[in-house]
């Protein structure tokens, strides 16, 4: 399993808008996309919802995992999404 960590830089953390954009990247990855903020169990990356109860803020460190080909590259593009303003 892939993983990685990303620092939340939108500033209403990941909730609504991000958390639907994040959520939006991964259904159409096709991929299971899990991801945790200090060491909580994981969420579903393509529920909207679950990641809002993560309550990541602007500034804090989640971490990003996925299994299967290709999964380094769908890690990365994510991070590079979260460390977007």
């Amino acid at each position: 399993m892939a993983s990685l960590e990303a620092t939340v830089k939108a500033l209403e953390g990941l909730h609504a808008r991000p958390a639907a954009m994040f959520a939006r990247a991964c259904n159409q990855s096709g991929k299971e996309v899990l991801v945790s903020k200090d060491g909580s169990e994981p969420v579903n990356g393509a529920s909207t919802l679950q990641l809002m109860t993560l309550g990541a803020m602007q500034g804090d460190v989640v971490t990003l995992s996925c299994e299967g080909e290709g999964a380094e590259e769908l890690l990365a593009e994510l991070k590079a999404q979260l460390e977007s303003e």
